[in-house]
């Protein structure tokens, strides 16, 4: 049995679409029953991306912490990586910054390159690269946002060598976002309009949306707060109507 991930179905259904979640359910529910612990990550995994999405952040630190466990008991560095990736992400969602950049530090212990591949066209993105991504967004309210900063461009220049269009996507969005933290307007739309054209020549649909917000503020920052205003109603339209809601104020 193998459990599909990755950036094509959450794009094709939407990763808040009821029937991705009844899909990972059932894989995690079948895994369990043939005690196959191995294909249980990635359910779990999934299961977790959804509820992530769905602003279910309760239950996603949950799966989070789960996720961890299966890891630790299989021993795989690279899952290991990948758990501790997961719950840094959830943590800062929910506001803990310094226990999330803890998990992103703990990843990033874990990561070797040579071994990222094909871990990273099954779920999606380079975890190393995510965890410098998201450690440098917990620096900027930790009150170091120069490192913050420092975090950010290494992860954006690991990105641009690895020839991984997702990954690439993900870390010119949140290089956008925290030049918004930065109050970097020009930096910002730069790296979100970048993002932009990316995510519509790969078709992440997404990921499309959740970037015209650092653009939206940008423009608007810029004096052209009519064009800001209507990019985030736009985006927040895009995101409605793929039952996504983490990023939601």
């Amino acid at each position: 049995m193998q459990i599909t991930l990755g950036p094509a179905l959450m794009n094709a259904r939407g990763s808040g679409a009821p029937e991705v979640e009844r899909l990972y359910i059932q894989a995690c529910e079948l895994c369990r029953q043939v005690g196959d612990t191995q294909q249980l990550f990635p359910a779990l995994w999934g299961l977790w991306y959804v509820h992530l999405a769905a602003g279910k952040l309760l239950r996603a630190r949950a799966l989070g912490e789960e996720l961890l466990g299966v890891a630790q008991r299989l021993q795989d560095p690279v899952l290991l990586l990948e758990a501790h990736r997961t719950l840094g992400n959830i943590l800062f969602f929910l506001g803990k910054a310094g226990l999330a950049h803890t998990h992103m530090k703990q990843g990033l212990a874990l990561y070797d390159p040579q071994q990222m591949h094909a871990h990273a066209v099954r779920y999606g993105q380079d975890s190393g690269v995510t965890c410098r991504l998201f450690g440098a967004l917990n620096l900027w309210p930790l009150g170091y946002p120069d490192q913050a900063r420092q975090w950010s461009e290494a992860a954006f220049t690991h990105a641009q060598g690895l020839r991984h269009a997702f990954t690439l996507a993900q870390a010119l969005l949140f290089s956008a976002i925290l030049h918004q933290l930065r109050r970097e307007p020009q930096a910002a739309q730069e790296r979100a309009e970048a993002q932009l054209s990316l995510c519509t020549e790969q078709g992440f649909a997404q990921y499309h949306a959740w970037g015209m917000l650092p653009r939206g503020w940008a423009v608007a920052e810029q004096g052209q707060v009519a064009e800001g205003i209507d990019q985030n109603r736009q985006e927040f339209a895009a995101w409605r109507a793929r039952g996504v809601r983490v990023n939601w104020p």
